[in-house]
């Protein structure tokens, strides 16, 4: 499973690292500003779009092939992107101005699909069959490659849907971003839904985190652990609420208050990084940061510090960093290999090994 994220360092603020720095592997400068970066689900190619083409990009840095779509129709606009696994076809967003999703393959076969309300969320099948788009609209819609319509979602939870992913056995869509989350399953069920700002599930969809904060005014964030069913297990105060999960789903990392039954006056809270157990037993404590992706193998995690990409083992020993913006968008496979991310108008290929 792979994703796209952007995210931020929020209130850390220590940039401490012992870890050891990387270098991109290669660097490649476009033409014009990135918006979107995608990695293919075994990372044999990255696409990336930009204000007027969708390139597609091999392991070297190599182009494979391109759509330079602004020669054809100044109005397309290209945001959000997806790859298959063959690196054949695309899929990308446009934006509140131009309210159309394209599916793109190699071939030449280009499929616009047009939505109410503006293109958010896009992801591709591990398979390369299906097509899954998320809107402002809170609906998700569910294609085939050809850009036949399989079924579309009005979701009770949330208001938008920016991040979706596919499970490993492409039976499920997991919605992990915008106001709300849940689980829906290919053959047009939904599991579940709830009203999350993040949501992250273990490998088996056993297992969830949700993260959620109050976007206005009084009150306190909280990171929330739920069971298969959207069925809290355990909940914890968060003035920082982020949270990742292991594949296995046996241990959490999220960002923990030290107070845990704050008043109103409890504006500025103390806290740390905790490794916590599914049962909700605390079992450490890592360097601050704020946490990002797990590695495939459970072993490894990356954790968001101003301007610093670290990864780091459970016992909180730094392996190495990557130099990032504060607003960094990234694309990285599970067992972190290889690392994704753009700056402007370069694009930068990293693959760390441990």
């Amino acid at each position: 499973m792979l994703f796209l994220c952007a995210t931020n360092a929020g209130a850390i603020t220590g940039t401490d690292s012992t870890a050891i720095p990387l270098q991109p592997a290669w660097e490649l400068t476009l033409e014009r500003p990135i918006k979107g970066i995608a990695l293919s689900w075994r990372g044999d190619c990255a696409a990336v779009t930009t204000e007027d083409a969708v390139v597609i990009l091999d392991r070297t840095g190599r182009v494979l092939w391109r759509w330079d779509f602004k020669r054809t129709n100044r109005y397309m606009v290209a945001g959000r992107v997806a790859v298959s696994p063959s690196c054949k076809m695309v899929a990308f967003t446009g934006d509140a101005s131009y309210r159309y999703t394209w599916i793109v393959h190699r071939s030449g076969h280009r499929i616009p699909i047009r939505t109410g309300v503006t293109p958010l969320g896009v992801a591709i099948s591990h398979r390369g069959n299906l097509v899954v788009i998320g809107t402002s609209g809170n609906i998700v819609r569910l294609f085939t490659e050809r850009g036949a319509l399989r079924w579309k979602w009005a979701l009770t939870a949330g208001c938008c849907v920016y991040d979706l992913l596919f499970s490993d056995d492409d039976r499920a869509v997991v919605i992990s971003s915008g106001g709300g989350g849940g689980v829906l399953l290919v053959d047009r069920e939904v599991k579940w839904t709830a009203w999350f700002q993040t949501i992250h599930a273990s490998r088996d969809l056993k297992t969830f985190v949700g993260t959620w904060e109050p976007p206005h005014g009084p009150g306190f964030g909280h990171v929330t652990v739920l069971d298969q069913n959207g069925k809290e297990l355990w909940s914890r105060i968060s003035s920082l609420p982020g949270a990742i999960i292991s594949p296995s789903g046996d241990e959490i990392v999220a960002w923990v208050d030290q107070k845990q039954d704050p008043t109103k006056d409890d504006d500025e809270q103390e806290g740390s990084l905790q490794v916590i157990s599914r049962q909700g037993q605390t079992t450490g404590t890592l360097p601050d940061g704020r946490p990002f992706s797990f590695s495939s193998d459970g072993r490894r995690l990356l954790v968001m510090k101003p301007e610093i990409l670290e990864c780091m083992d459970l016992s909180g020993v730094r392996l190495w960093s990557i130099h990032v913006d504060d607003y960094p968008t990234l694309a990285l496979m599970e067992d972190l290999t290889v690392i994704l991310t753009c700056r402007g108008d370069r694009v930068s290929w990293f693959a760390p090994r441990n």
